[in-house]
């Protein structure tokens, strides 16, 4: 098998320590205070002309206006705190998966000035596990696979979206970088599981990682 479609040659860096959100103390033109991130180019609506001051963030339920917020490109908002805890948790169980880097709402590419620390990263992690995903599809012959050629499957033209649906990738433990794991109908390891485990090939039987 080819490395090339079983680990990633090159590790991510893991989510930066960047400095948080700082909340903004401009005026608006309305004359309150607002609520966003200081350095914004553009600040958002003023919560409490618009009748919405006790406006909650959907990830932590409590007020907007009690701490810096913003505005994603889809116009829903969240603590900025919120959505960088959010970026850094990454994944919730053993295979790699990449919707927290969509809006919790409306599940469009979340995307924001502040946050482009944070989304680096994990956009580049993203890639490497999608060129893993489509060296694998390739190996295994499955790049003709039904799913892609039929008009009617979801995966239609979508070999990207496929292989990532189709395989599991997993975080090596000593490395961190992504490695195949196998088909993810045939093996999967939930929320219940010892991250010390997953080993990818090129760290297995090593005392120290070389990477």
């Amino acid at each position: 098998v080819p490395m090339s479609a079983v680990v990633a040659t090159q590790a991510p860096r893991p989510p930066p320590e960047v400095k948080r959100a700082v909340k903004c103390t401009k005026s608006l033109s309305c004359g309150c205070i607002c609520t966003g991130v200081a350095g914004e180019k553009e600040h958002p609506g003023c919560l409490k002309c618009a009748g919405k001051g006790g406006l909650l963030c959907p990830i932590c339920l409590d007020t907007l206006d009690s701490q810096a917020n913003i505005m994603l490109s889809c116009y829903h908002r969240f603590h900025a705190k919120c959505v960088q805890d959010l970026i850094k948790a990454r994944w919730p169980d053993a295979r790699i998966s990449f919707d927290y880097l969509c809006c919790p709402i409306c599940k469009v590419e979340i995307k924001h000035e502040c946050l482009k620390p944070y989304l680096r990263p994990a956009h580049k992690l993203k890639a490497q596990v999608e060129k893993l995903a489509i060296n694998r599809l390739r190996y295994e012959m499955l790049d003709t696979h039904t799913k892609l050629t039929d008009p009617k499957s979801p995966f239609y033209k979508n070999p990207i979206k496929f292989a990532m649906e189709y395989f599991l990738f997993y975080g090596c433990h000593k490395c961190d970088s992504p490695y195949f794991a196998g088909q993810r109908e045939c093996m999967e390891a939930g929320t219940d599981f010892n991250p010390r485990d997953l080993i990818c090939p090129s760290c297995q039987n090593v005392q120290d990682c070389p990477k």
